[in-house]
């Protein structure tokens, strides 16, 4: 699976296939197919199924999507709530982890060592 941004350059929607008979799943119920290019994947068309989440969409949208290729078609899915929420907490840690790298650091250095600072630390208000 591949999880990622796309942004949309193109966008098709049908409820008919190609013979204009009306689309079904194997239950008879009649659902509607979505067609999108993106940046990302160039002039290749990524398909999936109209929902909720995708009713809105329009040509220049940002959009996080599951990408997978089934055979010569790539296939698109969104993301649940929770994947999303995931994915969020895992760039915030990663961040999190960055920033103490560049805060820690450089105080456990001056805090650590036996020598005075070499910058003049009078003017901290704390």
């Amino acid at each position: 699976m591949n999880q990622q941004t796309y942004t949309i350059t193109k966008i098709y929607r049908s409820f008919t296939d190609k013979t204009g008979n009306e689309l079904k799943t194997k239950d008879g119920r009649t659902y509607e197919r979505v067609a999108i290019k993106t940046i990302e994947t160039g002039d290749k068309y990524i398909s999936g199924f109209g929902n909720q989440e995708n009713q809105n969409w329009k040509v220049g949208d940002q959009i996080q999507i599951v990408v997978e290729q089934k055979g010569e078609y790539l296939n698109f899915k969104e993301l649940k709530e929770n994947d999303l929420l995931n994915t969020r907490v895992t760039k915030l840690e990663k961040d999190v982890e960055e920033l103490k790298k560049f805060l820690v650091m450089p105080m456990e250095k001056s805090v650590l060592s036996d020598e005075p600072p070499e910058e003049d630390l009078s003017d901290i208000p704390f």
